[in-house]
């Protein structure tokens, strides 16, 4: 008997998953030109949008020349001006690849600066893209135009006025992400938030920052506008006394601070390399070798100067100290 012949052609199945391979390898290849294909047409498209790069990037502060900076708070006179700006950036609010609003701030005040492609006046598409990038509380250098807006912004302190920007430089550029943002320091410390909407159905709106937080990042910290308006009202409860003072006849004095020997003994005086040199060795070593022969003391209570001070018929004095003094003089005392 003779043995049946195999079939060579594949079965059906085979046939099946072949093409089934064929078209997936046929859909993954037209898939990767199309995408190199897009990359490649971005490339073309930054390449003719990296013009004039010079008006914006990050720029040492050690490089910035001197300028008149123009203060928020005195804009509406610089209307329709090229003007210089010193400021922190908030945050920067991305409408399109065209176009970017940014809110900057001085201390309490704050504007929108608005940085939109301009091929005339030389603001590009990656200027543009460069400003969406910013990371919020950068210090920045900005030269931009004041233009007067035809509705109030609502969102800043400056509501009649935007700035056109045409210039950007980054000075000090802020990590991201921040160990805490300023507008967290506007709320009350976790516990005293807690004691405040402790029986009430509201949640908490917002993250809560721990004093040791906040403490170890100070300057953030202090960059809260409830820090500022408290250091505000300190120096105006400080200038009214001051000019209470004053109306009374009282005159201001500076003594020394720093002796070269201990003039009224360990109880009023100690040593300057006790208190800061573990701080500032250096600062504190080539200031006493060029200074004094040794280590200079701090003077705590300098009561032989201010009997000086008396003594020579001075009228009433105060002066500020780590302390507050305020010295009455006696007429001709003892």
């Amino acid at each position: 008997m003779t043995e049946p012949e195999t079939s060579s052609q594949p079965s059906k199945s085979a046939l099946k998953k072949a093409a089934k391979a064929a078209e997936k390898a046929k859909k993954k290849a037209e898939k990767s030109a199309k995408l190199q294909d897009e990359l490649q047409h971005r490339q073309r498209e930054e390449a003719v949008d990296e013009f004039n790069t010079e008006n914006y990037g990050e720029q040492p502060s050690l490089q910035t020349t001197h300028h008149d900076w123009v203060q928020f708070s005195n804009i509406d006179k610089y209307e329709d001006q090229l003007c210089i700006f010193r400021c922190v950036v908030e945050n920067a609010r991305i409408q399109s690849a065209k176009l970017v609003f940014l809110t900057l701030s001085q201390g309490l005040e704050s504007i929108q600066t608005v940085v939109f492609e301009n091929r005339e006046e030389g603001v590009s598409k990656a200027m543009v893209r460069f400003a969406g990038n910013i990371p919020p509380e950068s210090v920045c250098t900005v030269f931009g135009i004041v233009k007067r807006t035809s509705e109030k912004i609502k969102s800043t302190t400056v509501q009649s006025f935007e700035v056109h920007a045409k210039k950007i430089y980054i000075l000090s550029k802020a990590q991201v992400p921040l160990p805490l943002q300023p507008a967290d320091s506007e709320r009350p410390l976790p516990l005293e938030e807690m004691k405040e909407t402790s029986g009430e159905d509201e949640g908490i709106s917002g993250p809560l920052v721990s004093l040791n937080t906040r403490l170890n990042n100070r300057v953030l910290d202090l960059r809260a506008k409830i820090n500022h308006c408290i250091f505000i009202i300190k120096d105006g409860v400080d200038s009214l006394f001051q000019e209470f003072l004053h109306a009374h006849h009282f005159i201001r004095i500076h003594t020394p601070k720093i002796l070269g020997a201990a003039s009224e003994g360990d109880v009023t005086s100690y040593k300057f390399w006790n208190d800061y040199l573990m701080l500032w060795q250096v600062e504190v070593t080539s200031f006493v070798s060029i200074t004094f022969k040794d280590m200079p003391f701090w003077l705590r209570a300098p009561k032989s100067i201010n009997r000086w001070q008396s003594r020579a018929d001075f009228p009433e004095s105060w002066k500020l100290d780590r302390y507050f003094e305020l010295r009455i003089r006696i007429p001709h005392g003892t």
